[in-house]
């Protein structure tokens, strides 16, 4: 949601003071999951990996037995399509992308390894897993694909098998302390991460960690909550586990919480929880954007996919300014009661003020225009833009209207004029002159904002 900072009570006047409550100046728009085009084919106990912008879903369980479907969601324009089919039908397997290639490995009474070419749209085999493993989780360390965990024949694993791309091989690795099956597993800094799942019978919140160098397992600070069926992004030094189930008694409860483990921190802290509550879903992240696809809630399984940008944009409401151009700024109805204030301008190359908060500004950029009272005990900031007079843009006369043109479908597009008082913008695009002056039009499609400068003359 949008979080809306502290109420100003500086005043905009231009021409005369504005004489009503002052309005917000700024706001930040929080980290929160949006809903994006839904994956067709609806089902729970699949694996995701993502390759070049893409991320390629495969298998999974539907409407009571295993498939073999490759669904391929496209995040530069929110697509779906369908690749060729498996080879093998299967669930709760894992899957890997290295060097234009998807790796899908295991699953239910399975060691076989399928590999997809994404250029050619094709499948090949590779060589068998050594053990049969269901519900086990992977990572790709120094170009090998490492499985670990897992269940087979109704016991939970411990077992570690590594597999060598570069010549179709399998190897064992050092065997995990705590056995473990429906967890998860991320890398950073050459080491890899394994995190909650299923043991003896209970749901964990275990931190279990495999340093190749050493060739040995320590633990790290355990997960807040404990659950198993969740999924996990990582990026940087920070772990995301998403969701999950947790079985008390005869009731299972789905996690809507995200958790966020720091791996130099060795600490956890609370992410952004999801819109419901929801497990056996996949998880992929792109370009500081976690996707989820899919999976399991209260009502049934589902097909919603939904994103959580990690890197939200902060925007600002702002006066906007030619270069040049003057404005006065007031903390009361009162003009004089300015001049017992302290202005000050945060970048006099943008904007400068004097000792009556009479803003000038200079040249093209963003600056914050603050007050202080005498004793420092009140401050406040007023954010202003300045644009260079021979700024390009539209050129309108007041009362003209114009057309503008993102998207054949008009309806994918928000569009939004950040200066309603120069001129307004409608659902479909249409650009009306209000007044005198210069403002900015957004169109947001897909996640991208895209601004045009709109120039308006009396």
């Amino acid at each position: 949601m949008k979080k809306l900072r502290k109420m100003t009570s500086i005043f905009c006047a231009v021409g005369i003071l504005l004489m009503m409550t002052a309005p917000t100046v700024s706001a930040t728009v929080d980290s929160r999951w949006v809903e994006k085009a839904p994956i067709p084919s609806a089902r729970i106990l699949f694996d995701c990996a993502n390759e070049s912008g893409k991320i390629y879903v495969t298998g999974g369980w539907m409407d009571g037995s295993d498939v073999n479907i490759l669904s391929i969601y496209n995040t530069a324009d929110n697509s779906w399509t369908t690749g060729e089919n498996m080879p093998t039908e299967r669930e709760n397997h894992v899957s890997e992308a290295l060097d234009g290639k998807i790796y899908v490995i295991g699953g239910c009474n399975k060691q076989t390894l399928d590999i997809y070419n994404i250029a050619t749209d094709t499948w090949t085999t590779g060589a068998p897993m050594p053990q049969a493993r269901a519900a086990a989780s992977s990572v790709v360390l120094d170009g090998k694909i490492y499985v670990i965990g897992g269940v087979c024949g109704g016991q939970t694993l411990g077992t570690m098998d590594i597999y060598n791309p570069a010549n179709d091989t399998w190897a064992t690795g050092i065997s995990i302390p705590s056995t473990i099956a429906w967890h998860e597993s991320e890398v950073i800094n050459g080491k890899i991460y394994v995190i909650g799942g299923r043991q003896n019978g209970t749901e964990s919140n275990q931190v279990q960690i495999f340093d190749p160098e050493t060739n040995s397992w320590t633990t790290g600070a355990p997960m807040p909550e404990s659950r198993m069926v969740a999924d996990s992004v990582c990026i940087d030094n920070n772990i995301y586990i998403i969701g999950g189930q947790y079985i008390d008694g005869n009731e299972i409860i789905i996690r809507e919480s995200v958790y966020i483990y720091d791996s130099l921190a060795d600490s956890w802290s609370v992410g952004t929880p999801l819109t419901q509550p929801r497990y056996s879903m996949g998880a992929s992240v792109i370009n500081s954007i976690i996707y989820t696809v899919g999976g399991q809630e209260g009502a049934g399984v589902t097909n919603v996919v939904e994103t959580l940008d990690l890197n939200p944009v902060e925007h600002k409401l702002s006066v906007m300014l030619n270069a040049g151009e003057t404005s006065q700024l007031s903390v009361s109805n009162n003009l004089l009661t300015n001049s017992s204030m302290t202005w000050i301008s945060s970048d006099e190359a943008v904007a400068t003020v004097n000792a009556n908060g009479n803003v000038t500004a200079v040249g093209e950029g963003s600056c914050e225009i603050t007050a202080k009272n005498s004793n420092n005990t009140w401050s406040e900031s007023f954010p202003v833009k300045v644009f260079a007079p021979n700024r390009l843009a539209l050129h309108l006369n007041v009362g003209e209207t114009k057309r503008l043109y993102l998207t054949e479908n008009p309806a994918d597009t928000t569009w939004t004029s950040l200066n309603t008082a120069v001129v307004t913008v409608d659902a479909t695009g249409k650009v009306e002159a209000v007044s005198e002056g210069l403002s900015i039009v957004e169109a947001t499609v897909d996640g991208e904002t895209y601004q045009i400068y709109v120039r308006v003359k009396g």
